[in-house]
């Protein structure tokens, strides 16, 4: 799976993602997320937002103030959390 969007014409297509320094904290933020009942999927960040580690996170941008949540309870480290668009219309 890409970052693109995965839904359906008429859907809600807002993604948001998230972007590590570290392999093993994106994939600790995945657990985390999925294990508090949110959709959460690692994958290969665009060029543009690749930190070095290769993985990032996206989720539904609806739900972002409940990412921020999980992700400061479990002291979640990530460099950037925020809509994919906004990080297309910033290159």
């Amino acid at each position: 799976m890409t970052v693109e969007s995965q839904h359906e014409p008429g859907e809600s297509s807002a993604e948001g993602i998230i972007t590590f320094n570290r392999m093993e904290h994106a994939l600790r933020a995945e657990k985390f997320l999925k294990a508090s009942g949110l959709n959460a999927q690692a994958v290969v960040p665009p060029h543009h937002l690749d930190t070095g580690c290769n993985l990032a996170v996206i989720f539904d941008l609806s739900r972002i103030t409940e990412v921020e949540r999980v992700l400061e309870y479990r002291h979640a480290e990530f460099t950037y959390i925020g809509a994919v668009s906004e990080c297309r219309s910033n290159l």
